[in-house]
């Protein structure tokens, strides 16, 4: 295997290889937008409306009516990622990627008297496929460090899922204090593949990491008024160990390759969803308007990454919205947040340098109607604006990282 060869490939593996997830709401990992009602608020740790409170605050669902909630919504995210750098043989250059993602969410709610039910199927991570069509920073950065030599006519993509399942039971204490605990299932799915010519050759190498892993979620509500409620949530760490599975179409350079980065059939290594603690404070200041305030904490720094915990602080959300019923069944809702990742570009892994962990401000609005007293419709619009970021790559070039994510959110619930 030539050296040329060897490096020109491990550029493109090294792009992908390590790729996470898309960041969308939430921590460099964990994400949060799961249903129409969170892109329409942007804030539901303390809400008591809606079927999608099963993830979001299952002891919340203690405050509604008896009976049964189905919920389905759709997430379609548009996400614009670049990476702005001199490129040896182009000059200054931005490298970016806009592939879309449609991301679904099922809940479900049950209640009779002081006991009820719930089950979700949500996304906690990952948020599905990227592809950087000419290459980026690291791609530039494995040329100039070793061979200045272009790669031509590359694609690489990747896709990444963290499907969850979570059940559990709601118990309502008194009239002022409700709780709920559950478990949860997480099947974790990352897909890899990377193309191009070289002066040698085309090459190409794809892979499949796989990890499944067992957690549970805590909640509770205190109402010590009829129109204000606290809420408290705890989402458990999830151990992940993502097992590699290499495509049998790969070359023997390329599987050869794969090995040199610890990328081997059957090979492992640990990147654990981390621990989630969320309150809100939800106040009801007329018959016609709610004001809504949630903070959600991640314990990035707890969790196992093989070392790479060491290089952040834990993220943090802060978000405030207002809902107001213009009609019994017609709502208008508007929201703020700002994220904070807690990690630097100057201690970017090559995880966060394909998916750009940037501090973020985002803005919600959204509509609801009700169609009857069975069928109720909702529409979320987020976007969010981040603040770049620019660190020198290994061979001291200064790289920025900017991106910009909107999204539309659609759901559809039924009461029984």
């Amino acid at each position: 295997m030539g050296k040329t060869s060897a490096s020109i490939l491990t550029a493109l593996v090294m792009l992908v290889g390590v790729f996470s997830q898309t960041a969308l709401a939430g921590g460099i990992d964990n994400k949060q937008n799961w249903s129409a009602r969170y892109l329409a608020t942007g804030s539901r740790n303390a809400a008591t409306d809606g079927v999608d409170i099963a993830a979001y605050n299952p002891a919340g669902m203690m405050f509604q009516e008896d009976g049964i909630g189905l919920g389905l919504d759709v997430h379609y995210i548009f996400k614009n990622y670049e990476h702005k750098y001199t490129d040896l043989q182009a000059g200054p250059v931005t490298r970016d990627q806009d592939e879309p993602s449609i991301i679904p969410g099922l809940f479900a709610t049950y209640k009779s008297g002081v006991w009820g039910v719930f089950g979700s199927i949500t996304n906690n991570g990952g948020g599905g496929k990227v592809k950087y069509e000419s290459g980026n920073a690291i791609t530039n950065t494995i040329a100039m460090g070793f061979f200045p030599l272009p790669l031509t006519n590359q694609f690489i993509e990747a896709e990444s899922m963290y499907i969850t399942y979570t059940a559990g039971a709601s118990y309502q204490i008194s009239p002022m204090v409700s709780v709920a605990a559950g478990v949860r299932y997480m099947d974790a799915t990352k897909d890899v593949s990377a193309y191009s010519d070289t002066a040698l050759g085309a090459l190409y190498g794809a892979y499949e990491e796989e990890a499944d892993g067992w957690g549970w979620i805590a909640s509770l509500n205190v109402k010590p008024r009829n129109d204000l409620l606290l809420a408290f949530r705890y989402e458990s760490e999830v151990d992940l160990e993502f097992e590699t599975t290499l495509d049998g179409n790969n070359t023997a350079m390329g599987n050869a390759v794969l090995a040199s980065l610890g990328k081997t059939q059957n090979g492992t290594y640990d990147r654990n969803l981390p621990a989630v603690f969320g309150m809100g404070v939800s106040w009801d200041t007329n018959d016609r308007l709610n004001l809504n305030t949630s903070f959600t904490y991640y314990l990035e720094k707890r969790a196992d990454w093989d070392g790479e915990e060491d290089l952040v602080d834990n993220s943090y959300d802060i978000a405030i919205s207002a809902t107001y019923s213009f009609m019994d069944n017609l709502r208008g809702s508007i929201g703020y947040m700002f994220t904070d990742v807690g990690i630097d570009a100057k201690d970017f892994t090559l995880v966060e340098q394909m998916s750009p962990a940037l501090d973020a401000h985002s803005f919600f609005l959204g509509l609801g109607y009700d169609f009857s007293e069975c069928i109720t419709f909702d529409l979320g619009l987020m976007t969010n604006f981040y603040d770049e970021d620019t660190a020198a790559d290994p061979m001291g070039n200064l790289v920025t990282y900017e991106k910009q994510n909107n999204a539309v959110a659609m759901g559809v619930a039924f009461k029984f």
